[in-house]
């Protein structure tokens, strides 16, 4: 991966091949396949120490 400097700003931007694009792509997709989706519950229990669901009133 490479990182290239975004027209004279402060702000970079990722350029990535596109093997990288096509495996990412296809990680996306696999996990749909498996429908691996989650409660709104389970990722408070999961990701709630890094802060998931914290910001609920």
């Amino acid at each position: 991966m490479n990182y290239k400097a975004a027209g004279g700003t402060n702000q970079d931007r990722l350029i990535i091949s596109s093997a990288d694009a096509e495996h990412d792509r296809y990680l996306v997709e696999q996990s749909f396949e498996y429908d691996l989706l989650l409660t709104e519950e389970d990722m408070k229990k999961r990701f709630g120490k890094y802060g998931w669901g914290q910001d609920e009133d």
